[in-house]
């Protein structure tokens, strides 16, 4: 499943998003192995020919399912990474909102992504930071990379892509997320006032 946007987001925007979504209590926790995701928003961009500088997913944690965050910043496809994994159950079956704010940029010391989960800041502490050439700001609640990749996401105006994409292994797996209303905006205030109640659930 997709839901893709118009080409809206240039080189130099400063953007903030909303994204509600509710995992299921009857999503499995059978992901294929700790690390293992199933990815339910990016911001991308043509030609697309690595994985999305940014994405919001859910993750497996040993025996449980837990909301995750990553970006590219190899340009290469399959070049995910996993900065923040989150330590409570994703399939609790209850909505949650995610913010991020981003700054779109090719430079890896103006590329930066905040993210804020049902109002409160999220730390990077995922298994592949801390931080490197590419990545500063592990340990923090902002991270600074290359947010638009030269030659796999720049080639014209980025989208916002609700999707429900998941890794093909185990193949006898399924998936399924509820998502609420997405906005863009130029502030936290103005994407956070669109969440007015969540919706009313499957």
């Amino acid at each position: 499943m997709d839901w893709i946007s118009p080409k809206i987001i240039a080189a130099g925007a400063d953007e903030y998003f909303s994204i509600p979504i509710l995992v299921p209590t009857s999503q499995t926790s059978n992901l294929g192995g700790n690390g293992r995701f199933v990815q339910f928003d990016e911001q991308f961009g043509d030609p697309t020919s690595g994985s999305p500088s940014n994405a919001l997913d859910i993750c497996q944690q040993g025996a449980i399912v837990v909301f995750c965050a990553g970006g590219n910043t190899s340009g290469a496809s399959g070049g995910g990474q996993i900065y923040y994994m989150g330590s409570t159950p994703a399939n609790d079956g209850r909505w949650h909102d995610f913010i991020e704010h981003i700054v779109f940029s090719t430079n890896p010391s103006v590329g930066e992504l905040e993210i804020w989960k049902d109002g409160n800041p999220v730390t990077f502490n995922g298994p592949d930071c801390p931080d490197t050439s590419n990545v500063t700001g592990c340990g923090t609640t902002t991270l600074h990379y290359a947010t638009l990749i030269p030659g796999a996401t720049t080639g014209s105006n980025n989208w916002v892509q609700l999707d429900n994409y998941r890794n093909d292994s185990p193949a006898g797996y399924t998936s399924t997320f509820f998502h609420g209303a997405p906005a863009m905006g130029s502030s936290y205030e103005s994407v956070r006032d669109t969440i007015v109640g969540y919706p009313s659930g499957p």
